[in-house]
């Protein structure tokens, strides 16, 4: 149902700092150069993936899917026993769409299909595979929206890259059970449950425990667009308001998981002893998402703490992985280079840069599946920030 890795990350190797973006106009030069058939080589040359789309031969897909993808169309969370999970498959979809991979995607949507729909519809959040390697089963049958919501947005978006209607259908399908089963409204506006089980509890007056990196901001906007249902974009102002009232610590952040009051709207951090209260491995794609669909009036000022944070907080140049809401406890070790990734894009969109100019980290053999997920997810924001 999220992320959040179950032991201490590795160290990473050193990648290269980041050169600072470059004005709107500026990144448009080397481009033109190359237009013009100009040496480009002054202004630091034509990077290819600022010249043409992604496809399904880049270097980067062909590696991703050689470690995290398996024959059968399952993704693999290497670091947590290789289970599968509905956020992994949805990642993965939308990667594919990205790559311009359809037999990619279509391995995944069948084996997801297949192996985690539930009988109202709803998937599965997790698959475990058993001692063999050959078989596995669901082994948490309650869901996870995150994930049904990737995959929503990912049918979406295959069904206009290949002109398919049946993955437009599948999708406008997924995201109408969605807004049924797991949106519930509340004096703070419209909910999203992070599953149907679990995350709303009644003692005290009754809260709501929500998982704001939950809120995948550039997929609610387009499923609004896909469905004509204004119930993504109550959402989606809903989770920006949360967003600058869940600032907590020293850096003004949000935790990984937030209690909405039931009767007052009012939001807290849920007690310790039921979730960390900290900025970890499932909030830092808040600001990812947010920076992804960037456009509204106040999402630049909501990006600001986040990119503090990572700014004055680096490891060998690299921005610190988490940090304790409570006690303001940094982690002592940096983030992987999938959050390395997200703040190099959070850093230029907050500060109104075109993120062209970005030097990415390097995807490393060994890397986590979520780590390595991140980053190529981030590079795709990126590149659908420039179109």
């Amino acid at each position: 149902m999220d992320s959040v890795l179950t032991t201490t990350p590795s160290p990473h190797a050193v990648y290269p700092s980041a050169r600072r973006p470059l004005g709107r106009v500026a990144w448009r030069l080397p481009l033109m150069m190359c237009i013009l058939g100009l040496p480009a080589w002054i202004f630091g040359g034509c990077s290819p993936s600022a010249s043409r789309e992604a496809t399904a031969t880049d270097a980067d897909w062909v590696a991703y899917k050689s470690r995290y993808l398996m024959a059968e169309g399952r993704i693999t969370d290497t670091s947590n026993g290789n289970v599968s999970h509905t956020e992994g498959q949805g990642y993965g979809m939308l990667l594919a769409v990205h790559y311009r991979d359809r037999p990619a995607f279509d391995a995944m949507w069948t084996w997801t299909k297949a192996k985690l729909t539930r009988p109202d519809g709803l998937l599965s959040w997790r698959w475990r595979p058993d001692a063999s390697g050959n078989g596995g089963a669901v082994d948490d049958p309650n869901n996870a929206s995150d994930g049904e919501i990737l995959i929503t947005w990912a049918l979406v978006r295959a069904g206009k890259a290949w002109g398919e209607a049946t993955y437009t259908a599948e999708g406008q399908g997924l995201a109408r059970l969605v807004v049924e089963k797991l949106v519930v409204k509340s004096p703070a506006g419209d909910l999203l449950l992070p599953g149907i089980v679990g995350f709303r509890k009644p003692e005290n007056g009754g809260r709501t425990i929500v998982n704001l990196s939950y809120w995948i901001f550039p997929a609610l906007e387009e499923l609004r667009e896909a469905t004509g249902v204004e119930t993504w974009n109550a959402l989606g102002a809903t989770g920006r308001r949360l967003i600058s009232l869940a600032r907590y610590g020293r850096w003004k952040l949000a935790p990984d998981w937030l209690s909405v009051d039931d009767a007052t709207g009012a939001v807290s951090m849920p007690p310790a002893t039921e979730f960390p209260q900290e900025f970890g491995y499932n909030a830092f794609r808040i600001p990812l998402y947010v920076a992804w669909a960037a456009g509204q009036a106040g999402d630049r000022e909501l990006l600001r703490p986040f990119v503090q944070f990572w700014s004055e907080q680096q490891i060998e140049g690299r921005p610190a992985a988490t940090v304790r809401l409570d006690t303001d406890e940094v982690a002592e070790y940096a983030g992987p280079p999938g959050e390395e990734a997200i703040y190099l894009l959070v850093r230029a969109v907050e500060a109104g840069k075109s993120p062209r100019s970005i030097r990415w980290p390097a995807l490393v053999e060994g890397d986590s599946y979520y780590s390595a997920t991140l980053l190529l997810l981030t590079k795709a924001a990126a590149s659908d920030l420039e179109k």
